[in-house]
C-alpha cells in the first residue's frame, strides 16, 4: 500500500515539475495547448534561422561575385598593358629593321636590286602557279 501511495505521490508532469496527483498537474488540453506552442516556436526559430542562412549565403555570394570581378578587371589591365608594351616592341623593331634595310641598299645599291629582282621573279612564280 505505501509503495502504490507513493508512486501515486510523485508523478512528472510535462512542465518537469513534481506534482501529486491532485495538485492540478496538467491535463490534455492545456498539455496539447503547450506542445502546439512549443511547435510554433520552434517553426520560428527554424523560420529565422533558414532566413539568416539565406541572407548569409547571399552576401558571402556577392561579395565573391565582386572578388571574381575585381580579379578578371585586374587581369584585363594587366593584359592590356602587356599588349601594347609588345606592340611598341614590334614597332620599334619593325622601324629600326626597315631602318638597316634602307641604310644598307644606300650602300650597296646593286645588291639591293638584286634582292629587289628576285623576290619579285618568286612572288611572280608564285601567282602564276596557284591560277
Amino acid at each position: 500500500m505505501k509503495e502504490q501511495q507513493s508512486k501515486q505521490s510523485s508523478q512528472f508532469t510535462p512542465k518537469g515539475t513534481f506534482d501529486s496527483p491532485g495538485n492540478g498537474a496538467m491535463e490534455g488540453d492545456s498539455a496539447a495547448s503547450a506542445i502546439r506552442s512549443g511547435m510554433a516556436d520552434i517553426g520560428a526559430a527554424t523560420s529565422n534561422a533558414a532566413s539568416d542562412l539565406a541572407s548569409n549565403a547571399s552576401k558571402t555570394m556577392q561579395n565573391v561575385g565582386k572578388a571574381v570581378s575585381d580579379q578578371m578587371s585586374s587581369a584585363m589591365e594587366t593584359a592590356s598593358r602587356t599588349g601594347a608594351q609588345l606592340t611598341n616592341a614590334a614597332s620599334d623593331s619593325i622601324g629600326s629593321s626597315m631602318s638597316r634595310l634602307e641604310s644598307y641598299g644606300r650602300q650597296n645599291p646593286l645588291v639591293a636590286m638584286g634582292g629587289a629582282l628576285l623576290v619579285g621573279i618568286i612572288v611572280g612564280l608564285w601567282g602564276r602557279s596557284r591560277s
